[in-house]
């Protein structure tokens, strides 16, 4: 189990299955906004295209905390 991201920190994650998504294995990277549970988080999406988005992240997805520190 990865430790609770923080307010601030890189976290590289998949996308859901039910998002649907066309390449499961790719893996987004988004910046903690929000910890809003010990298992969700909200984060501002650093993708290419997508920067500025802002969307909801189980534990589940992350793969990978990059740690401010």
């Amino acid at each position: 189990m990865h430790n609770q991201p923080q307010l601030g920190e890189v976290i590289t994650y998949h996308l859901l299955p039910a998002q649907r998504p066309t390449n499961p294995n790719k893996e987004w990277h988004g910046r903690v906004q929000v910890v809003c549970t010990p298992d969700v988080v909200l984060v501002e999406l650093l993708e290419s295209g997508y920067e500025g988005l802002r969307e909801f992240v189980r534990a589940s997805q992350i793969v990978y905390v990059r740690s401010c520190k």
